[in-house]
């Protein structure tokens, strides 16, 4: 997302919610990276890689498969 460039003429209180409305959204995008590195990793504990080093399929956890 390109920021606005044009914040020098809003005023202080448009500042202050542009400024709130940016930091929300990284943080909810920093949150949704997180999460999927952490699933990503779960997936690749349980699935394994292949010998060309992509991850399998299929796993053979019967905890991870239920």
């Amino acid at each position: 997302m390109k920021p606005y460039s044009n914040i020098v003429y809003l005023s202080a209180y448009n500042k202050v919610v542009y400024s709130i409305f940016l930091s929300t959204l990284l943080a909810f995008d920093l949150r949704r990276r997180i999460i999927a590195e952490l699933l990503y990793g779960i997936k690749e504990y349980f699935q394994g890689r292949n010998e060309k080093g992509k991850i399998n399929n299929k796993s053979s956890d019967e905890i991870y498969l239920s």
